[in-house]
Order: structure tokens, then C-alpha cells, then sequence
């Protein structure tokens, strides 16, 4: 239980250090599929998949729907 609590913890700082500038997308990717293969082993393609839609599902929403934007990063998305 601990090693979870230890491994979320880690990866959350992670995130906080990125996300900037590294831009939302690529941290929140990273950070996302981190933590689900971690915690879901056996589902590679539910994981990689997971990854790459949940960030872009969310920038489509805050960025060009809500017109919040959030960190780019050094490669601009």
C-alpha cells in the first residue's frame, strides 16, 4: 500500500516540475501513462491509448472550446 502511495506521490511532483516546460500535453501523457501501467499492468493498449486521448480530449476542451489555455511548453503544444 505504501509503494502506491510513494509511486503517486512521486509522479504527482513529476507532473508539478513538467508541466510547464514540458507543456501540458507531453507531461499529462507521460504522467497519465505512468501511472496506468503501474496500476493496470496487463492492459498495454487500453494504457497507450488512455494516454494520448485523455490529453487531447481535455486541451480540445480548455484550449478551443473554453478558450483557457493551458502551458504549451518548449515545443509549442
Amino acid at each position: 500500500m505504501m509503494g502506491r502511495i510513494i509511486w503517486i506521490v512521486m509522479w504527482s511532483a513529476l507532473y508539478g516540475a513538467t508541466i510547464e516546460p514540458l507543456g501540458y500535453l507531453l507531461s499529462t501523457g507521460v504522467v497519465t501513462f505512468a501511472l496506468l501501467a503501474y496500476f493496470n499492468r496487463r492492459g498495454w493498449v487500453f494504457n497507450i491509448s488512455l494516454s494520448v486521448v485523455t490529453p487531447i480530449s481535455i486541451f480540445i476542451l480548455f484550449d478551443t472550446l473554453l478558450k483557457a489555455p493551458l502551458p504549451k511548453g518548449f515545443l509549442g503544444f
